[in-house]
């Protein structure tokens, strides 16, 4: 089984509340995707899974939406315990 690890993903271009949903479903429905929160007001994508930073900022950029490319504060990986 491949590790689970939550990933956080700063997004630009949004303007409501339906395109972090738009987001966020298309996040969910990739596969090794566990779970998927977008969350307009922070701009902020958060992703358990298995898929990789690179998988998510192609899905987002793939919907005409800009991922935060600055590593240090746009991208975090954790790894998380199986529940």
């Amino acid at each position: 089984m491949l590790k689970q690890k939550n990933i956080t993903v700063e997004i630009t271009g949004m303007s409501c509340a339906s395109c972090a949903q738009k987001i966020e479903s298309a996040i969910g429905n990739a596969e090794g995707v566990s779970e998927s929160i977008v969350n307009f007001a922070t701009r902020k994508a958060t992703v358990t899974g298995s898929v990789s930073a690179e998988e998510i900022h192609k899905i987002i950029e793939d919907l005409s939406y800009s991922v935060v490319k600055d590593e240090a504060l746009a991208v975090s990986e954790e790894s998380s315990s199986p529940s």
